[in-house]
């Protein structure tokens, strides 16, 4: 995820209309009692906390 800030900071440093990325992650292990679309679920909600961050800091 570091390496894609940066790489969007770098890009943005030559645009007049910078690209913003939300983005969030979450890991599914076969073994445990989620689910595929619980995961997904809890990555989703994490893209939406990541983007309210990103809203505060502008």
């Amino acid at each position: 995820m570091n390496e894609l800030d940066h790489a969007a900071k770098d890009i943005n440093s030559n645009r007049v209309f910078p690209i913003v990325l939300a983005y969030g992650y979450s890991v599914f292990i076969t073994r445990g009692r989620d689910n595929i679309h619980t995961v997904f679920t809890y990555a989703d909600k994490a893209m939406y906390e990541h983007k309210s961050k990103l809203k505060t800091s502008v």
